[in-house]
């Protein structure tokens, strides 16, 4: 039996082979493909955890719209079974959106996921670790009193 390379791309995706799937890639498999029988590359990369491969498949062109991209309630929604947050926020930072018909305990699993994000580049600071820039100029109580 004969695969196609999208095909081939689905099977790799599912076995976590990353030098497999970009040599696919660079031959031109299509990372909007989605197999009424085998489903997408994206949507095994997401299952398993593969962020890697899913930010291979992005950077090639996987789109929000594709149908592998929409099937069985949208990779988000996958994400988000398997716990996996990492993989869900990357969606989301690249277009990606819960399905209109997604359940609510969803919806609330990405706001948490929003929001525990949001917490952690707070409490890191600045992104390159520097301190805050302060002013050396002491405002004396006049200087402080005159703003209005």
């Amino acid at each position: 039996m004969s695969f196609t390379p999208n095909q081939r791309l689905i099977f790799a995706a599912r076995a976590g082979n990353n030098a497999l799937a970009e040599k696919l890639l660079t031959g031109g498999a299509d990372p909007n493909y989605s197999d009424p029988s085998q489903g997408s590359a994206a949507l095994e990369s997401v299952r398993r955890g593969h962020a890697r491969l899913l930010s291979k498949l992005l950077d090639q062109g996987l789109s929000p719209s594709s149908p592998a991209a929409a099937g069985h309630g949208g990779l988000i929604e996958a994400a988000l079974r398997n716990e996996n947050e990492e993989i869900a926020t990357l969606l989301a930072e690249h277009g990606f959106r819960l399905v209109p018909h997604a359940r609510s305990i969803f919806r609330a699993r990405l706001a948490r996921v929003f929001a525990n994000r949001k917490r952690k580049i707070e409490q890191s600071g600045p992104a390159n670790g520097s301190k805050p820039i302060r002013s050396k100029t002491r405002r004396t109580p006049s200087a402080a009193g005159s703003r209005r």
